[in-house]
């Protein structure tokens, strides 16, 4: 296959340097991420053995799955590049359409840790005003739905752009709603951290807050860019040119997992957690105390 083929699937001419470079870099960031959750959820079930923190455990693996995915999507990338020339068109097809779909679940798996991270705060400190306002199979149904949508009219883009390209916005703006949403949910998250007595439980709201901020910013302006691209002739620039893709599409699903294990350094859930459980058990005993007096 020549490299007008390549150039014709792709939309441009792929550098196979910087597919490399982004492969090697989510893979440093899936290690790193790896060790980092198994350390702390480790040290937590030696430090509390009687608490139960199977769940905690568990909404910490989507994140994972989300990178280890766009991780095997970078290699699929650059197979498909390396190999391209001695391929038939209808492989390099297939594995571009694979790529894609990879592409759009990977995000998927981010929001989940994120979204379950949100539900457990908020429910531990009984924030009612945001029980009231956030539910984990709202936003994750719905965000399903948008990249079910995408994911279906990536695949119809080459047979019927107009129409697939169509299904695809759709998705796109669903999740542009969420999102926006989801930022509206935490400027009013963030308000409790000046409200909250115990400045260490202030300083973990306060950070989740940027971290899940950060992530519908990244999210919202990936889309939006996208939306654009789509909304436009199948030519345009924004669908020609390779830089694109990296800095609005690669770029942001490599920012999102790192700041998270950034902040998660330090504030993390199962430091989180510690927090609430000392907090429960000095109310308990100044409760007791208190009765003690009467």
């Amino acid at each position: 296959m020549s490299n007008s083929t390549i150039e014709a699937v792709m939309g441009y001419d792929p550098n196979e340097g910087a597919s490399i470079f982004f492969t090697i870099m989510f893979g440093l960031l899936l290690m790193f991420l790896t060790a980092q959750i198994y350390t702390q959820a480790k040290r937590f079930t030696e430090e509390h053995p009687y608490v139960k923190s199977k769940k905690l455990k568990i909404s910490n693996i989507p994140i994972l799955l989300g990178v280890l995915v766009y991780f095997v999507s970078c290699i699929l990338r650059c197979a498909s590049i390396s190999k391209g020339k001695s391929m038939g068109l209808n492989q390099m097809i297939n594995l571009y359409v694979a790529e894609n779909v990879l592409l759009y679940v990977a995000p998927t798996f981010y929001s989940v840790t994120v979204l379950l991270y949100f539900e457990f705060i908020i429910h531990w400190l009984d924030f009612t005003d945001l029980q009231n306002k956030f539910t984990f199979r709202f936003f994750f149904y719905s965000d399903m739905i948008a990249r079910i949508l995408q994911i279906v009219g990536s695949s119809n883009l080459s047979s019927n752009y107009h129409a697939g390209s169509s299904v695809l916005v759709a998705g796109l703006f669903v999740q542009i709603a969420l999102f926006s949403y989801f930022i509206f949910l935490q400027v009013k998250f963030n308000q409790h951290h000046y409200l909250t007595s115990n400045k260490d439980i202030a300083a973990h709201i306060k950070m989740f807050s940027i971290n899940f901020a950060t992530m519908s910013v990244l999210i919202i302006i990936r889309n939006i860019i996208r939306v654009i691209g789509y909304l436009a002739h199948r030519g345009n620039y924004l669908n020609v040119q390779e830089w694109v893709f990296y800095v609005f599409t690669t770029l942001p699903l490599f920012l999102i997992p790192f700041i998270f294990g950034i902040i998660n350094c330090k504030y993390n859930i199962f430091s989180f957690k510690t927090l609430v459980l000392e907090k429960t058990a000095r109310e308990q005993e100044d409760s007791q105390t208190m009765e003690e007096q009467v």
